[in-house]
């Protein structure tokens, strides 16, 4: 027979019988004892580094036991003096004196704490002896973020040994996400789990899959079906080495290069003509990059003059189907803009650019002049305090017409990337990789990469519904 325990809510009846509502009796209680125990390890820890173990290394072992620690430590990369700085208090020190095994003349090759332990043990509590075993029995690992409770907890799952963790944390709240990946050793006590020696940077949840194959080669390393805290343990080395690769490919190239769906490198641009012709004329024969049968609807927001006179008008370059994006009807390839005697088209990269000036040499020939070609590289526009969506063509985009458009565009993208072979499930569709655990497994942590966006970016019509995907799939 399984019994379901039920867990009581905070406005239930309290289970002990006093008539009062769990958050007003035992409820309170039951999280003080929690707390108690979270702030007894918390100090314990302080103690055992700060107290005892730190002095300790200073008096009875070499001098430069920390310096050939940090050698080792770094595993050869050339890190930063400013990464350097913050990684040394936060994750050095709890690595050094609980997880690194030191290969030197007169020194027991066992963790220091451990050291500490067998040479000194008499002069610690029962309860600190407790703390300092289960700091070195614990491992590093990937934690994916799961949850986070604001200034109260963050709930973790390890990507390498599949477990669940809740810890208690209020700092870390403040910027840590659903599908934020954080490097970290979590020491489990008492009902407690404290994450000690965590890197002080949040790797991209876009590095998850590539976790999950680094997992799968220590597998086939191992020849096991399954890590364990002792394999962990084991390559300790090569997974922090792989954090600090990824932690000083992010600082070393903070924005990727920015392209557009011809694959092309943003370049902001303004390809300039003089007319020679009327408002009207000039966009009868420009109707054809419109892929408008008649000028009606361009003409109806067109701005004129007193007398009725076209002075200024505005319509998109668009061209039909996306090679990027197979389910989109069209492109937009830039915004043109005719104001009197003045044809300006706004494109964002060089290539649109020198395309719309053969283009219009072509449907206008002699009646427009080319004059010149504005541009602008992605970080010259930030760097000059603008923003990428005042652009012309952003600033359609953010019509509400547009936007019905563009949120028809992605159901449409989505509906169809389930059944597209995608390279990162190793040219398997999603509905095929969610028939095996491998596969889900992946595609969890394409759906928390997708959700992590979708927090990033809320009002962006091209975001996808990961619920709706997860239903699809069957992955809940």
């Amino acid at each position: 027979m399984t019994v379901h325990h039920l867990k009581t809510g905070r406005n239930d009846l309290c289970p002990c019988g006093s008539g009062k509502k769990h958050k007003k009796c035992c409820m309170t209680a039951s999280d003080d004892i929690l707390d108690f125990s979270w702030r007894k390890i918390r100090q314990t820890e302080g103690e055992l580094v700060g107290d005892i173990l730190l002095p300790y290394v200073n008096s009875h072992l070499p001098r430069d036991i920390m310096k050939t620690a940090l050698e080792e430590f770094k595993a050869g990369e050339e890190v930063p003096e400013d990464v350097e700085e913050l990684l040394v208090p936060t994750l050095f020190i709890p690595w050094f004196l609980f997880t690194w095994i030191p290969r030197m003349d007169y020194v027991p090759e066992k963790e220091i704490g451990l050291q500490y332990l067998e040479r000194r043990g008499y002069t610690l509590t029962p309860y600190q002896k407790r703390v300092l075993e289960a700091f070195c029995q614990s491992y590093y690992s990937f934690y994916y973020v799961l949850d986070v409770v604001p200034e109260k907890s963050v709930h973790l799952k390890d990507i390498f040994l599949g477990t669940e963790h809740t810890i208690k944390e209020k700092q870390g709240t403040q910027f840590l996400e659903k599908g934020h990946i954080v490097f970290t050793r979590l020491v489990c006590l008492d009902d407690q789990s404290i994450s000690s020696g965590m890197l002080p940077y949040v790797i991209s949840s876009h590095y998850h899959l590539q976790l999950i194959d680094v997992k799968d080669s220590l597998k086939k390393m191992f020849r096991k079906k399954a890590l364990t805290p002792a394999l962990m343990r084991d390559v300790d080395n090569e997974l922090r080495a792989w954090a600090l690769q990824a932690v000083l490919h992010e600082h070393n190239n903070p924005l990727p290069e920015m392209r557009n769906t011809d694959n092309e490198p943003m370049e902001f641009c303004k390809v300039h003509f003089k007319l020679k012709i009327t408002p009207e004329e000039a966009l009868s024969r420009l109707l054809l990059l419109t892929l408008y049968d008649t000028a009606e609807d361009i003409l109806e927001d067109a701005q004129r003059d007193k007398q009725g006179h076209l002075e200024r008008l505005e319509f998109s370059w668009l061209k039909k189907g996306n090679e990027k994006m197979k389910s989109w009807d069209n492109t937009v390839m830039g915004h043109i803009t005719i104001e009197k005697a003045q044809l300006t088209i706004a494109v964002n990269s060089r290539g649109r650019a020198e395309k719309i000036q053969s283009l219009v040499k072509d449907l206008l020939q002699e009646d427009a002049v080319y004059q010149n070609t504005l541009m602008e590289t992605l970080d010259q526009v930030m760097s000059a305090g603008e923003s990428v969506s005042s652009t012309p063509i952003e600033s359609l985009n953010h019509l509400p017409e547009v936007q019905a458009h563009l949120e028809q565009m992605g159901q449409q993208h989505w509906l169809s990337w389930i059944d597209e072979p995608l390279p990162a499930l190793q040219g398997k569709t999603p509905r095929k990789a969610a028939l095996t655990a491998k596969g889900r497994e992946k595609l969890e942590a394409l759906l928390l990469d997708f959700e992590a966006h979708n927090a990033r970016k809320p009002h962006d019509p091209m975001n996808p519904d990961v619920e709706a995907i997860r239903k699809r799939l069957n992955i809940l």
